[in-house]
């Protein structure tokens, strides 16, 4: 075999580059596989010098068969001068004395096909109802009969289209010498494709009749059925009684084709008109597409529109090659030429998932390349809902030169749906563009589309910057993304401020520890008291993330940063090695550490506290009290002061119960010593003057007493005045000692004690105000108090 093919392409290049074929464009290669044993033809690969584009050459070699030289001629000659879409496609061809090229379109013989794809029955069907067109056409447009309908004349191409080819015996019957009727016989293997007129009686003349003469195409068209569905070559009239016709209308119409009486046989017209009545085996959606598909040029918008509703939704039914190849050319062109548009784009996206990335790329990324730079807002915005699709399959050049430069014009259109959705297409596209587009582009635009008047175009874009945080450079989320979020966190819009800590919460893995604590957290807690309830269970989760990134870092840091001492030395920390370190309680430190420190220099502070505030100089003399404040005139019993003096005062904790208590120092029993030389607080007399009535007024401190007109001056004095008096009365209503009361517990003595202290000292101190303010009295007249 191998000699046998490099002897016919040595013949065929002598040929081509010799005399006569010096012009010949195409180089023809190896011959196809599976040839047709039948067919007068072998088929070669080829190629167009000029573009290297890919044919189909038929070669016949004169030299094999000198006998079917003038069928072969007869075939070159009426394929050269039929042009009809379901026949084969001529496009060059080169005769001489020793061999015939005809070079058609790419194609492949149909019992090769058939053997790759038996069984899809709607190629099979389409594919017949496509010969039955042809043949329609020579035996009705062109009153020609074919005479040679069988496999080995049908060819398939790449869209799984049938072309008839096989013209050899093509010839008008009305003609002196027909061809059909001198060379019919030379025909290989012709018998079992031939009616019993011609097969037995030579009845010629029946063909001579307009409405008889495609009678012979009809009866080997019904031979043609079936060899498609039994995907065998025909070798007797008894298979033609076995063939698998799959519907009982189709079978009906094939018995028809093949009547032995010619009068009432049905001609290969009337088979179609039958299959494509409603309900007929013609009536199929597949082929109802096909031929909308082949006439959409003639269809007005309306039906345009309706074909493309539903075109999408059947697309997915349809053989893989068939869209491929036919229905993928035709819905390209229609958006090429602004036809169906958004609807044409869905059809377009669905069948382009069928397809390979070379495919994809030959046959649908140039045109969608183009529609994103044509300014149409619904054909736009049916791009970007369809981007998830596209992507996969389109390289990271191309989106992010081509592509992205037409998107990003969506960033700042005047429609919010446009806006919205190039905000939502950035999530599928940023694995296909570059850092420096990222990081600068597409970073700007979201930055400004968070202060977007339309809430949700806010929304989406805070949760675009979430999904992109693994994008941005650590500088991004310092200077840029953190502001962001602290910014949509006071946004009026609930589901914006609840989509800022979503977003917050995706990109905590990426910000830095220090914006999270002095930036983020801050923000954040806010949110927790959030007036909706979204919100705020957000905030939690949040504040939780947060935390928890928080707390991971500062496990990471040293216990406490070296510091500097007087001399410029570096002294060690907590975790330093002098020996001179700080025992913690917590850390096995020895009792009373820092919280016996705390506890001692509080209860200090409280104690000088409540002295100072009792050593005043008075007006009687200049006396000065250092002597803790004792509220009560009379001495208390022996056995209080016994046990008050018994129990030890206690420094356990952090809180006021815990400080060492005045109220344990001995209490002199004199009165007069009591009161260092100050009347009782029984022997007060007070009157309260409210500061509404500016009459007379009277204030009475130990034996003085000084009554002054109305004067000016301000009303919170007044108003103070009186609310010492009052103090002071209730005060002296509840006159009981604390030390009369014997604790029963130290819980007791330094719970309840400290209580009723305080409450005497703010008395105090009421009283204290009002001495001094009877002070500033005098320079209005008043007399030193007495002694």
């Amino acid at each position: 075999m191998a000699s046998l093919t490099g002897l016919v392409r040595s013949t065929l290049s002598s040929v081509v580059f010799g005399a006569g074929g010096a012009q010949f464009p195409y180089q023809v290669g190896d011959p196809l596989p599976d040839q047709d044993e039948t067919s007068l033809w072998t088929l070669h690969h080829g190629t167009r010098r000029d573009d290297q584009s890919a044919v189909t050459v038929f070669v016949f070699e004169a030299a094999k068969d000198r006998n079917r030289v003038p069928l072969a001629k007869n075939a070159y000659r009426k394929l050269r001068t039929m042009r009809h879409p379901d026949l084969l496609n001529y496009v060059d061809g080169l005769e001489t004395a020793d061999l015939i090229y005809i070079v058609t379109q790419p194609v492949v013989p149909l019992r090769a096909y058939l053997a790759e794809h038996h069984g899809d029955a709607q190629l099979v069907l389409w594919g017949l109802y496509k010969i039955a067109q042809a043949l329609e056409f020579l035996n009705g447009t062109c009153q020609v009969v074919h005479g040679n309908v069988r496999a080995s004349s049908v060819f398939v191409t790449a869209a799984g289209e049938w072309r008839l080819g096989g013209f050899e015996v093509m010839s008008k019957p009305a003609d002196t010498d027909p061809v059909i009727k001198s060379y019919y016989s030379l025909l290989p293997d012709i018998g079992p494709y031939s009616p019993p007129e011609i097969d037995h009686g030579q009845r010629w003349e029946v063909l001579q009749d307009n409405a008889t003469l495609g009678l012979l195409d009809a009866w080997q068209f019904a031979c043609l059925m079936c060899e498609a569905y039994s995907n065998r070559p025909l070798r007797s009239d008894q298979d033609l009684s076995t063939a698998a016709i799959p519907s009982a209308t189709m079978t009906r119409g094939y018995r028809q084709l093949l009547q032995p009486t010619p009068t009432t046989r049905w001609t290969v017209a009337q088979f179609r008109a039958a299959g494509e009545k409603p309900g007929g085996y013609f009536d199929t959606e597949f082929i109802r597409t096909n031929l909308f598909l082949e006439n959409i040029n003639v269809k007005d918008e309306q039906e345009k529109t309706a074909f493309f509703q539903q075109l999408s939704q059947h697309v997915g039914d349809f053989p893989p090659t068939f869209c491929t190849h036919k229905v993928l050319p035709e819905l390209l062109k229609c958006l090429e030429f602004a036809a169906g548009g958004p609807l044409v784009l869905k059809a377009v996206v669905a069948i382009g998932q069928r397809l390979s990335d070379e495919e994809y790329a030959q046959h649908i990324t140039p045109t969608i390349v183009k529609l994103f730079a044509i300014p149409d807002r619904a054909l736009r915005f049916s791009l970007l809902e369809c981007l998830d699709q596209f992507i996969p399959h389109a390289t990271d050049k191309t989106m992010d030169s081509v592509i992205f430069p037409h998107v990003a014009a969506g960033f700042v259109d005047t429609a919010p749906a446009i806006r919205e959705q190039t905000v939502k297409a950035l999530v599928v596209m940023a694995p296909k563009l570059s850092a420096s587009t990222l990081q600068r582009g597409v970073l700007t635009a979201l930055t400004k589309l968070v202060h977007d008047p339309e809430p949700g175009i806010r929304t989406n874009s805070l949760i675009c910057v979430g999904k992109l945080g693994k994008h941005f450079t650590a500088a991004n989320h310092t200077t840029q993304v953190a502001p962001l979020f602290a910014r949509s966190l006071r946004d009026p819009f609930s589901h914006a401020r609840a989509a800022a800590l979503m977003a917050i919460s995706a990109t905590a893995e990426y910000q830095d520890a220090k914006d999270l604590a002095t930036k983020l957290l801050p923000v954040v807690c806010p949110a927790l008291l959030d007036k909706d309830k979204v919100v705020r269970v957000q905030a939690a989760k949040t504040a939780q993330t947060l935390l928890k990134r928080v707390d991971a870092a500062a496990q990471e840091m040293p216990a406490s940063s070296p510091t500097m001492s007087a001399s410029g030395t570096k002294m060690p920390g907590i975790n330093g090695s002098s020996g001179a370190g700080v025992a913690l309680a917590g850390d096995g430190g020895q009792e009373g550490g820092w919280s016996g420190w705390a506890v001692s220099s509080l209860s200090r502070g409280l104690t000088a506290l409540g002295t100072t505030m009792v050593s005043a100089r008075l007006s009687d003399g200049g006396v000065t009290s250092t002597s803790p404040l004792v509220t009560s005139t009379a001495s208390p019993p022996p056995s209080a002061l016994s046990s008050a003096s018994a129990v030890p005062p206690t420094t356990t904790g952090l809180g006021l119960n815990a400080m060492t208590s005045p109220l344990a120092l001995d209490t002199p029993n004199d009165p007069a010593e009591a009161n260092q030389g100050w009347q009782g607080l029984d022997d007060l007399a007070l009157e309260e003057s409210p500061s509404s009535t500016l009459g007379s007024q009277s204030t009475t401190i130990g034996n003085a007493h000084k009554a002054h007109a109305q004067d000016d001056w301000d009303t919170p004095w007044d108003l103070n005045s009186a609310a010492a008096s009052a103090t002071a009365s209730r005060a002296l209503g509840s006159s009981t000692s604390l030390l009369s009361a014997k604790p029963t517990s130290k819980a007791g003595l330094g719970g309840a004690r400290p209580s009723s202290l305080q409450q005497r000292r703010e008395d105090r101190k009421l009283k204290l105000q009002e001495h001094r303010e009877q002070k500033k009295k005098k320079s209005l007249g008043a007399t030193k108090l007495g002694t």
